[in-house]
């Protein structure tokens, strides 16, 4: 089980002689530090410029793969939908090019009416859109000479240049949150991006039906598990701004529609942190870390763990959480 990081933006310093200065630090030790990649988010036409994911995180990761040597660098999720296919795949053959085969492609379909509109891509396409995405983009990064005719897509025999490095391929990982979702991931993807909403029990199940699905179709069934993350020495350092953070925006997730069935959630009150993380997070002292992640372990088998600062946006703290993990955590699981 491997263990992975997001990308805080928080350390951008706009304005800055060396605006991504701290970006560069950040990566560069959590690869020293032992984790196995980091992960970047991607919104369009954000209405809030402030705090939000990367517009282009194709070229920010272009220059964070060029701060590191081994650090594997994903899109956790790129809008693939939102653009051609073509012009995705030959800046993911350059990124592969650059890193020696570093980069992993995680994708989604998106969900927000703007960002469609704003590129004149119909909303009610997006669908069948990203399921023609999807598969244009595995034939483009084989590196062979390929063609495609679809609905959305018709391209003649084209090969994509740089070719990928030797030895490499481009794993895509779907983020899916239905049983639809999920059986597309089955059919046209290598892994699966799980958000941090779902409890163990979610994702036992939904890990059942994704591996049925995926039965003779060649494909890989990657797991890459999100999982809210706070660690401290003692439980008394545990801060309660943490799940207070965690729990507003959960329901706000909830309110969004998404499914989210622990019942601590209930709007009457807030949970303890014994009540809430059980199945859910990995937070609390190392010890209480390194039983939830073997309960998870043994529970879903994930091929990775995405630690996700969810409810406490402090960079600095985040950087300082991920040593202390790496210290006392990472080691009990080889």
């Amino acid at each position: 089980m491997k263990f992975g990081t997001t990308i805080p933006r928080e350390l951008i310093q706009r304005g800055a002689d060396q605006p991504y200065g701290k970006l560069y630090d950040f990566v560069r030790e959590v690869e020293d530090l032992g984790y196995e990649f980091s992960a970047i988010g991607h919104h369009r036409f954000a209405p809030d410029r402030s705090n939000n994911e990367p517009s282009a995180p194709l070229v920010m990761l272009a220059a964070l793969l060029a701060n590191t040597s081994r650090l594997k660098l994903l899109t956790s999720i790129l809008l693939v939908a939102t653009y051609h296919p073509v012009d995705v795949a030959e800046q993911i053959a350059t990124l592969q090019e650059m890193s020696n085969g570093r980069f992993i492609l995680g994708a989604g379909m998106g969900y927000r009416q703007y960002e469609f509109d704003t590129v004149q891509i119909p909303y009610k396409s997006r669908v069948s859109r990203f399921e023609e995405v999807l598969d244009v983009l595995r034939l483009a990064l084989s590196g062979e000479e390929f063609h495609y005719e679809g609905r959305h897509f018709n391209i003649p025999p084209t090969t994509i240049t740089p070719p990928r490095p030797a030895g490499t391929t481009t794993p895509i990982w779907m983020g899916a949150n239905s049983e639809a979702g999920l059986r597309r991931a089955a059919a046209k993807a290598d892994g699966w991006l799980a958000g941090y909403p779902y409890s163990i029990g979610d994702i036992a199940a939904y890990m059942k039906l994704y591996r049925e699905a995926a039965a003779g179709t060649g494909n890989s069934t990657t797991l890459c598990l999100m999982r809210e993350f706070h660690i401290a020495e003692t439980r008394a350092a545990v801060d309660p701004r943490w799940l207070e953070g965690v729990i507003a925006i959960n329901r706000a997730y909830r309110s969004q529609g998404a499914s989210i069935s622990n019942d601590s959630l209930d709007e009457e009150r807030t949970p303890t942190i014994d009540e809430y993380v059980p199945n859910r997070a990995v937070a609390g002292t190392p010890d209480d870390c390194i039983r939830e992640l073997t309960a998870t372990r043994d529970a879903v088998q994930p091929d990775s763990i995405m630690l996700t600062p969810v409810g406490l946006h402090d960079p600095e703290l985040y950087i300082r959480e991920l040593r202390l993990f790496a210290k006392t955590v990472m080691p009990a699981f080889g």
